[in-house]
């Protein structure tokens, strides 16, 4: 793997970083403890910056899902390609 010292060094824009859902949500913010599922579950108040999000599939939130008082951050990141059959194809609060 590779990462920065400091994350101001990491050139997002030339080097992207794809989360793909593979038919579940992609990313999910989750206030509670007891969430599983094939996405990323992040805690309820990380960051989540330089992404491409795409490819989720899920009722809510297909791409990115807060859920349980979660309040985190998603910044510098393009979110496409999500499909959901009830609310959120991208983004569900």
């Amino acid at each position: 793997g590779a990462w920065e010292a400091d994350l101001n060094e990491r050139n997002y824009t030339l080097h992207k970083t794809i989360m793909n859902g593979n038919g579940s949500n992609v990313v999910v913010f989750d206030g509670s403890t007891n969430y599983t599922n094939n996405a990323c579950g992040v805690s309820r108040d990380a960051r989540v910056d330089g992404f491409i999000i795409r490819g989720g599939t899920a009722s809510e939130g297909a791409g990115i899902l807060f859920k349980n008082g979660a309040s985190g951050t998603v910044a510098n990141s393009v979110i496409m390609d999500n499909t959901a059959t009830g609310f959120g194809g991208g983004i569900y609060i």
